[in-house]
């Protein structure tokens, strides 16, 4: 479901206590043309809290594009799967997923 040579990914500081992932979707010509954001503090069974509000964010980008972009009729009938493939065939047609994480630890860090 998810394309990692569409994602591009950055780490910021945020507020004490502020954990969180924000996932911005960039067309071809550099537009920002839909976003998503997870500050929610419930992970999921086996999942670092990072990779529970990732998930989350990715899921809500799909319905948000479609959302923005589409008649509120056509969005209405189309399934999570649907709108999880069309997400996923704009980043084969150039689109990218910038993906940051606030007030998470970069895991590339702690290797070094």
């Amino acid at each position: 479901m998810f394309n990692r040579k569409a994602d591009t990914t950055a780490y910021a500081e945020g507020p004490p206590g502020v954990c969180g992932v924000v996932v911005m979707l960039i067309s071809p010509e550099g537009r920002v043309e839909a976003t998503s954001s997870d500050f929610d503090r419930s992970g999921y069974g086996g999942f670092k809290l990072s990779a529970s509000q990732l998930i989350r964010c990715k899921r809500s980008l799909a319905r948000t594009l479609a959302e923005q972009s589409m008649s509120t009729a056509l969005f209405e009938a189309l399934d999570g799967h649907t709108l999880d493939t069309i997400l996923e065939d704009t980043y084969k047609k150039g689109w990218v997923r910038h993906i940051v994480y606030i007030g998470h630890k970069n895991p590339e860090e702690d290797e070094r």
